[in-house]
């Protein structure tokens, strides 16, 4: 006896059929309220983390299809197979670690390293849960899908630093800070800051 095939290819082209008849009478979706996220975490003085949260379907589609619709993207290339999703994440990939700089108030680069981004067949399976909470009507907000990662260290302690966002994610909501750590002791009231 066989294994059960997968039904979501079947299932994807169906909905993504679907999603071509209704969509010219649907209103349209908001491009701006794509959301990319950054944050960038400051660790032992010198030390800078970054996780990038994409509107994976949103930045893919502006790489590879402009002039498709946003939901019909989605559809689509949850329809397909997670290979056709290398090429354009090769793109992002090559423009985001080359565009993207962080730099010193002096003008010295940092060098980002240790870079992890998403499998092709990682991020397929995200879009193509993306594209179900879509198809059942849920709400669904870009950002929460695989994250990348990278890290760079600085010269000297970290108190600035100036950011070149790449141009392929026009815009993000940048969140950076650095954490305070301490060993609180049962029993004893302590006074948490929230104030640098």
């Amino acid at each position: 006896m066989s294994a059960p095939s997968n039904p979501w290819p079947r299932c994807a082209r169906r909905l993504a059929l679907a999603w071509a008849l209704w969509a010219p009478w649907s209103p349209p979706f908001a491009h701006e309220l794509a959301a990319h996220r950054l944050t960038l975490v400051v660790h032992a003085e010198r030390s800078v983390q970054a996780q990038w949260h994409l509107d994976w379907a949103d930045v893919l589609r502006d790489l590879s299809a402009p002039d498709e619709a946003p939901a019909g993207y989605l559809f689509r290339v949850a329809s397909e197979p997670a290979s056709a999703l290398e090429p354009p994440l090769a793109r992002l990939r090559a423009l985001v670690e080359s565009q993207w700089q962080l730099h010193t108030p002096e003008g010295e680069a940092l060098r980002l390293v240790r870079w992890q981004w998403p499998s092709a067949s990682e991020l397929h399976e995200a879009l193509q849960q993306q594209a179900a909470q879509q198809a059942l009507g849920e709400h669904v907000h870009g950002g929460h899908g695989p994250v990348v990662r990278a890290e760079a260290q600085a010269p000297a302690p970290v108190r600035q630093l100036r950011m070149t966002l790449p141009a392929a994610l026009e815009r993000a909501l940048v969140v950076s800070y650095r954490p305070q750590q301490r060993w609180v002791e049962a029993g004893a009231p302590q006074t948490l800051s929230f104030v640098p």
